[in-house]
């Protein structure tokens, strides 16, 4: 499965940055500046010296990304920024920002478009037209992808949940593909939480525009028990596009306390995957920043533990 980095000559991990990680700075702000976006989206030139006293603008992500973390690559979450899916002129401006802080737009994930594997012939065919804006957006902002939820009917089967899910896949790749946007799914809700039934639906999919997220921090199945997530990671990476190494808390050492991350982070770096690292820390133990270097920190020493010779993320 290819990903963004496949035969580049660049360092074979590269991170990238996720928009959730900022969800509580985002938050509040984030309703008013969409709810006045027309007025203010241009205007503001906030500075990022004060961050928790000051929402974030979501306008602003890829230059605060930048100028607090020094990455040079970004995943957006659709919702930060709904009503603003059509609307060309705010792109436009994001995408100068991101540009003139020498930030590349990754991804985006997509979520409250609808479910892509609905029951309801009308409604699948409809998720997948409400997704066709973002896959706008995505190819005007430089992204390769745009990460969809494979939301279904839990009830269902396995081979139904399956065949539902992988319909709307494919009416929407119809459109994606020609855009060169991928399509990549997350182990994030129901089902695609089980490792096997996510990469049964990779089997089946058989594209090269449909790929995996694998999220280390998503393995619980819908009657609340836990997927064993190194034996899922390990089954997602033949088909990554992209790694969501998420972490919630740390212990004095600077190891992960509340995952196996070292076990899922060996997986990435022994499989033949190639792209981007996108670092995530949802913990309350710290404050997004210092979770965020704790996880980075934390990766760079794994890599070069299980890379022979050492391979190190940019």
């Amino acid at each position: 499965m290819s990903s963004p980095l496949a035969n580049s000559s660049e360092p074979r991990f590269k991170y990238s940055f996720a928009q959730y990680a900022l969800h509580r700075k985002i938050g509040s702000g984030g309703s008013i500046f969409r709810r006045h976006a027309k007025r203010l989206h241009f205007a503001l030139t906030e500075r990022f010296s004060d961050f928790f006293q000051v929402p974030l603008n979501p306008l602003h992500f890829p230059e605060f990304v930048r100028e607090t973390f020094d990455i040079g690559a970004v995943e957006y979450v659709s919702t930060f920024y709904r009503g603003l899916g059509e609307d060309m002129a705010y792109w436009t401006e994001l995408k100068k920002r991101a540009d003139g802080a020498g930030v590349d737009s990754v991804l985006i994930m997509v979520d409250g478009e609808g479910a892509i594997g609905d029951p309801d012939a009308d409604a699948r065919m409809q998720t997948a037209i409400n997704h066709r804006k973002w896959v706008d957006v995505a190819a005007f902002l430089g992204c390769h992808a745009i990460r969809v939820i494979a939301e279904t009917d839990n009830d269902l089967p396995f081979e139904e949940q399956h065949k539902l899910v992988l319909d709307g896949l494919h009416q929407l790749e119809a459109y994606s593909s020609q855009q060169g946007i991928s399509l990549v799914i997350e182990n994030k809700g129901g089902f695609s939480q089980h490792g096997g039934w996510l990469a049964d639906l990779m089997k089946k999919a058989n594209s090269p525009h449909i790929g995996t997220l694998p999220d280390f921090g998503n393995f619980k199945l819908p009657d609340g028990s836990k997927y064993d997530g190194v034996k899922g990671v390990q089954e997602l990476m033949p088909y990554a596009k992209g790694v969501s190494v998420k972490a919630f808390g740390f212990d004095a050492d600077g190891n992960e306390n509340t995952l196996d991350f070292e076990g899922m982070m060996k997986q990435v770096i022994e499989s033949d995957f190639r792209g981007y690292l996108g670092l995530e820390f949802e913990g309350t133990g710290m404050n997004e920043i210092a979770g965020t270097h704790a996880t980075r920190a934390l990766v760079d020493r794994l890599i070069e533990k299980y890379s022979t010779p050492a391979e190190t993320a940019a």
